[in-house]
């Protein structure tokens, strides 16, 4: 009968032990998601010696090598397998803060990646270094990465985050034409206090015509009784 055996470290926990046409144990991470599965779509599985590990619902803690032990009354023999493990996050979030001198706080973030994501920045496709530039580890073993810049309000920032050997993921914004259309101008700013004051002049005029009108109907009303 064939004995095989997938471990991780050691072969005294393994992932996956079958012996005697029956999975004696597990390690208890791997339970219900480890089974055998074929190399190729003309593997005739077991009967042709394929003892392929297939793994469901794979995570980051996967990642790394596993063992395959097999023996029988022919022999026996072993071999090592790297599982690269690599998710692919979200789009890039950029978020924008108007500050002072005519300068701009350009924030790009994204989460769900791994290993740990490339992060670049470029103003108008000049590579651009960040003030700051975080990493952070989440719960789910995924990565989530933070960076900011200041720029001025005339650039056209791009953020791209991707891993070294897929395609990246990118966002960008113009500065000039969010400014325009999100910030109200020094023309538009004139207006309003123009409008503003034309307001109180309004009020200031409506108060001293009611405070007329009151007067010559008092005195109105005196000039009739006496």
């Amino acid at each position: 009968s064939i004995l095989s055996r997938w471990f991780r470290k050691t072969c005294q926990h393994p992932v996956m032990h079958y012996q005697s046409k029956k999975f004696k144990y597990q390690e208890a991470s791997y339970v219900g998601r480890v089974s055998f599965g074929l190399k190729d779509a003309a593997s005739g599985g077991l009967n042709s010696g394929d003892v392929s590990l297939k793994l469901l619902n794979v995570k980051t803690e996967d990642a790394g090598d596993f063992v395959c032990y097999v023996s029988s009354s022919q022999g026996y023999d072993s071999a090592p397998v790297n599982l690269i493990v690599t998710a692919s996050g979200s789009p890039p979030f950029l978020s924008v803060v108007w500050g002072e001198d005519d300068k701009v706080n350009v924030s790009c973030e994204s989460e769900g990646w791994y290993p740990q994501p490339v992060l670049r920045w470029s103003d108008k496709k000049q590579d651009v270094k960040p003030q700051s530039l975080v990493y952070r580890n989440l719960s789910s073993g995924l990565f989530l990465v933070h960076s900011w810049l200041l720029l001025s309000s005339t650039s056209e920032p791009s953020c791209s985050v991707g891993l070294s050997d897929k395609e990246v993921k990118e966002a960008k914004v113009s500065l000039g034409t969010l400014h325009n259309t999100a910030k109200p101008g020094k023309e538009n700013f004139c207006g309003w206090v123009a409008f503003a004051l034309l307001l109180v002049a309004t009020l200031v005029l409506a108060a001293l015509g009611v405070m007329y009108y009151r007067k010559k109907g008092t005195e109105y009303i005196h000039n009739t009784f006496i």
